[in-house]
């Protein structure tokens, strides 16, 4: 009997003391961690704030509006995105101005950064020149208009109208060739029928009719007859509406210092912000504005309304409805 009760004794007492010190151990921890509860909470309190590294003022927008108009006179009268080693800092200083102010007034005025203000206008160049000399190569026509890298080009070109250069000419060259067509069927068949509307249009290029008066003469059936109102509306068919050819319908855009599709589209644009203005139009979609106005897509829309007002279309029409 005594022999069992030792054993059971020199079996439990180690079990005891090992309980005893788990929970000994278990008690320090519990202490520890409630002091650490304690304490952190007031170090975090006393910790300084992080001072902000940019501000939110801005100067009025009187200023911004100013430094903008001054920016697209350079851009639209010097067109100095043509010189390919074009930098904003050397704009800048031109500006009177630093880097870091002209950046922030770009990107808040115009909804673009400074690489993407210069290609803007330089595609907007290309594709005037080419309309003006279809038989330039993609290649001059990048070259042309300041850039060095076809790669940039065709991307540049592809953001800002939907197509490559490439199949932007082509489709250019086709409307040309569809009209030339359809302008040579028209004028055999007034030859047969002896119409005297071929006479009087042959009579006139002999009378040498001015450049002023022959665009007067544009401008009127244009707006008469809302001729831009169609997207696909070409030098050739305009011709033939004032009864001259598209070689000298060229020339008279040249005298008024403006291209084919840069005239057109600004009967569209003034067209597009009518529709855009009219609170009834509210919920009138981007593509059925663009649609309705003659611009071939919301993306040429656009190309030209932030030309002229700084805004792509829906923030234009925001803005006009809120006044």
């Amino acid at each position: 009997m005594k022999l069992t009760v030792l054993i059971l004794l020199l079996a439990y007492v180690p079990l005891f003391i090992l309980l005893a010190y788990l929970t000994n151990y278990w008690r320090r921890n519990r202490k520890s961690e409630k002091a650490k509860e304690k304490v952190y909470p007031d170090l975090s309190e006393r910790l300084p704030e992080k001072p902000r590294m940019l501000s939110d003022e801005s100067p009025d927008n009187c200023e911004f509006d100013n430094l903008k108009e001054k920016l697209l006179d350079l851009f639209e009268r010097e067109k100095i995105f043509l010189n390919s080693d074009i930098r904003i800092n050397e704009v800048a200083s031109r500006l009177y101005t630093n880097k870091t102010y002209l950046s922030k007034v770009i990107r808040l005025k115009t909804n673009k950064n400074f690489c993407q203000l210069v290609h803007f206008y330089r595609v907007r160049e290309a594709i005037r020149l080419y309309a003006d000399n279809p038989d330039l190569t993609i290649s001059e026509l990048g070259k042309m208009v300041g850039f060095n890298s076809m790669t940039t080009f065709n991307t540049a070109f592809g953001r800002n109208t939907g197509y490559t250069p490439a199949e932007w000419c082509k489709e250019y060259r086709k409307t040309l060739q569809n009209g030339e067509k359809e302008s040579r069927k028209k004028q055999r068949l007034l030859l047969i029928k002896g119409n005297s509307h071929l006479k009087i249009m042959i009579s006139r290029k002999r009378q040498g009719v001015s450049y002023e008066e022959h665009f007067s003469k544009m401008e009127e059936v244009i707006v008469k007859k809302k001729l831009y109102l169609d997207s696909g509306f070409s030098r050739s068919q305009l011709a033939r509406e004032v009864g001259s050819n598209r070689t000298y319908v060229t020339k008279a855009l040249k005298s008024q210092g403006v291209g084919f599709y840069d005239y057109l589209n600004r009967f569209r644009l003034e067209r597009a912000k009518q529709l855009l203005s009219d609170g009834e139009n509210s919920t009138m979609l981007m593509e059925e504005v663009a649609c309705s106005s003659g611009f071939s897509s919301v993306r040429v829309m656009n190309f030209y309304m932030v030309q002229s007002e700084g805004f792509t279309a829906s923030q234009y029409r925001k803005k006009i409805l809120k006044q």
